[in-house]
């Protein structure tokens, strides 16, 4: 729960908030500390539904190959994913990066 009230409505709200799913509620829920420690509490949410559709928990990301141990260790926002897999993958922006390491002979080849 964040330490300062709503600058809108001056109630108290959980940082951790979700877009839909079972804590919709009209008036807006004042959660308690009870409830963020709570293994099932429920979290305010701005559409009403039976289920959310994303969770705040960590998702893990296993990665193997060229670069994988370099971009993807510890802990990482979710907005940085499908960047380090399209750098990886030379996808976009990063297709003339791919194609001008085709340029530089590589360590086994042998000079004439």
């Amino acid at each position: 729960m964040d330490n300062k009230v709503s600058d809108v409505d001056n109630m108290p709200y959980s940082t951790l908030l979700y877009g839909n799913g079972p804590g919709f509620s009209v008036p807006r829920m004042i959660p308690t500390n009870l409830s963020v420690e709570e293994k099932n509490a429920v979290h305010g949410a701005a559409v009403p539904r039976k289920w959310a559709t994303h969770g705040g928990e960590d998702v893990p990301v296993y990665a193997a190959g060229p670069l994988a141990s370099m971009l993807f260790t510890g802990t990482v926002d979710q907005s940085y994913i499908p960047h380090a897999i399209a750098y990886i993958a030379c996808f976009a922006e990063h297709r003339k990066r791919c194609s001008m390491s085709n340029d530089i002979p590589n360590s086994s080849q042998t000079s004439p």
